[in-house]
Order: C-alpha cells, then structure tokens, then sequence
C-alpha cells in the first residue's frame, strides 16, 4: 500500500457487489471493473454488456465488458427530458451517471485529463494505471487497468 493513496471501498447497493476504490489527487475512483448485469432493472443491459471471451467467470476477475449506449444507460436517457436517438443528435451531459452506482458518475474528458495530468500526462499515466497482471496484482495507486 502507498501511504500517499488513500483507499477505501464501495458497496454498489442494487448488487451488493464490493468494490475498492482510490483517490488520486482530488478524485475518488472505482479501481476495479462495474461488474452490474440486471437487465431487468436497467434495460439498456440487454445485449450490451458480456464477459471478457464469453466467459462468465472472466466477470468475477475483470468485471463486464459494456457498449457505450449500455454504460450512459441510453434508455434512461432517452427517457428523460434528453431526446437522442435514431436520425437526432443531441449532447450528452457533462455528467452522467448511466450504469454507475448511486452517487458515482461516468468521467468526463476533464475528470480523465487530471486523472492523467496528476499522473504524469500521457507518456507515463498510462504504465501507472495498468495492472501488471490481472486483478490480482497493483500498481502504486491501486487502480487496476487490464491492458
């Protein structure tokens, strides 16, 4: 554990699914993969999201794989005040909460920017990021990309 990084963790409360979260810089992040499927519950999941290979136990160690109209959750936005779709365009949001739990947010490109600007910029943020091998291992900040 890095003593500069704070960490902690979240329950997502529609799942019960844990997962660990780090703060780097001002941010707090979800340092593991979303791994909600109810597709009852949040229909834009209905063919938009899988495991990595069609393998579901691939989901217990990476989390799930989603489209993007899957992780804005396009059917709630559709159904909002927001009107996109077919033959329209629209902007979506500076924040946008789509698939997230309650209280988190899909990151914009600014949130993004100083994700990598407190990391470094570009040339380097990116090896900071990435797991070395799979969930199991961790990098200085504990946020695990899977490369």
């Amino acid at each position: 554990m890095n003593s500069q990084v704070d960490y902690g963790t979240l329950t997502d409360k529609r799942d019960g699914q844990v997962y660990k979260i780090t703060k780097i810089g001002y941010q707090w992040w979800m340092a593991e993969n979303l791994k909600y499927a109810d597709s009852i519950k949040t229909p834009s999941l209905v063919n938009g999201s899988w495991c990595y290979d069609d393998n579901d136990q691939r989901c217990l160690l990476t989390g799930r794989l989603y489209t993007w109209a899957a992780a804005i959750d396009s059917v709630k936005l559709e159904n909002s005040s927001l009107k996109c779709g077919f033959g329209t365009s629209c902007n979506i949001p500076d924040r946008v909460q789509g698939i997230c739990p309650e209280g988190w947010h899909l990151p914009n490109q600014t949130e993004w920017n100083d994700l990598v600007n407190k990391l470094g910029g570009n040339k380097v943020a990116g090896h900071i990021l990435k797991a070395q091998s799979g969930w199991g291992s961790s990098n200085t900040t504990h946020f695990q990309c899977v490369a």
